[in-house]
């Protein structure tokens, strides 16, 4: 029982929730102190979607994914074929070559 209070004191004093005697505000420790953090996490999973998104679709591969595609980003090195100044109709026709060549 000594063990779970100890816990919690220390997560209390660490967090900020802990509230000495005197003090006026009871959300003061929180907000500068823990609280304030969490502006800081939002930012850094913000910057792991964008990476996450922005990725090539294939397995493994961690390059950036600029040629978008329906709901892919192609990249590449895993799409050689796709020109410098990259269109829709430009992958479209890549996309239906690549299909005509998987039937046969």
């Amino acid at each position: 029982m000594h063990l779970i209070l100890a816990i919690q004191h220390w997560l209390a004093v660490h967090t900020g929730t802990y509230i000495p005697a005197g003090q006026y505000s009871v959300y003061y420790n929180f907000w500068s102190g823990f609280g304030s953090d969490l502006a800081e996490f939002g930012i850094i999973v913000g910057l792991v979607r964008i990476y996450v998104n922005s990725r090539c679709h294939e397995d493994k591969c961690h390059k950036h994914g600029k040629y978008p595609f329906q709901h892919y980003k192609l990249c590449a090195i895993h799409h050689p074929d796709v020109p410098k100044n990259v269109t829709h109709l430009s992958i479209m026709k890549l996309h239906k070559k690549a299909q005509d060549e998987d039937r046969t």
